[in-house]
């Protein structure tokens, strides 16, 4: 896909926020069906979204693991210190002490995970895939956490892996929100998309801030950014929630793929 055929805001209208269907929609995209398909889209709906900026306020209490909002800016690494529980790779992938990512490794592959390609790298990541697509163990790196996200957001578009996704959730409260609603709720209808471009917006230790865009094919469509946060546990990187199981930065409206890192043109 050419970057002129790469949407971004599906025009110059009203945010597609301001539409119930896709704030559902999109959430949908980025989580598994218990954050996004019944607890996410159903608070997300219910809240006060504006038109103009597509901002949604968090709710849910703090994030587990982490400090209280007022004591880190935004953009901080979540957690604002460096610690780690000092786990090696669970499948002997190495770290590195970088802490920027600027680019896919030179050996990244791409291929379909459910209905959206994603990236593997040997020496990143994933490094087990089950029978079933199940993808995890990720390289204590911001390459690797970068993956992650994205290997992860991929496996959202197959319905089949809903049980499996709860593995890579940080254990805490909003793990076990998360696996009740999905045991009642079940696998949610998919959504047409693809990834279009990702960024790394914090990282240190056993702490990550990952950005998705995610663009939204069908009515309403456009795209949204989805952030992700991360932690080093047991060996691989699992996803922060709230205590209610909702992501600690909500999705919201994006206009521009600028400071975004792009697949290559012929992915998506």
């Amino acid at each position: 896909m050419s970057d002129e055929e790469r949407p971004t805001d599906g025009g110059g209208g009203k945010s597609p926020l301001a539409s119930r269907s896709f704030i559902a929609a999109a959430v949908t995209v980025g989580v598994i069906v218990a954050a996004g398909g019944v607890v996410t889209a159903i608070n997300l709906t219910g809240n006060d979204t504006s038109a103009e900026s597509g901002a949604i306020e968090p709710s849910g209490g703090p994030a587990e693991g982490t400090v209280g909002e007022e004591e880190y800016p935004e953009e901080a690494t979540p957690g604002g210190v460096e610690r780690s529980d000092g786990s090696e790779s669970v499948c002997g992938l190495r770290s590195s002490e970088k802490d920027e990512f600027t680019g896919f490794p030179e050996d990244t592959s791409w291929g379909f995970v459910g209905m959206r390609e994603a990236p593997s790298s040997r020496a990143h990541g994933p490094g087990v895939v089950e029978d079933n697509g199940f993808r995890h163990c990720y390289a204590k790196s911001p390459e690797g956490v970068v993956l992650a996200a994205m290997n992860y957001t991929a496996m959202t578009s197959d319905p089949s892996l809903y049980l499996d996704l709860l593995d890579l959730y940080a254990e805490g409260p909003g793990k076990e929100v998360l696996k009740a609603k999905v045991e009642e709720a079940g696998p949610s209808e998919r959504v047409v998309g693809h990834i279009g471009g990702v960024r790394l917006l914090s990282y240190a230790a056993d702490r990550a801030r990952v950005d998705i865009a995610l663009v939204i094919q069908g009515s309403p469509g456009g795209t949204v950014s989805y952030p992700m946060d991360f932690r080093w546990e047991d060996g691989d990187w699992k996803i922060v929630t709230r205590e209610n199981g909702e992501m600690v930065i909500p999705v919201a409206a994006l206009y521009s793929l600028d400071g975004y890192i792009l697949p290559p043109a012929e992915v998506g």
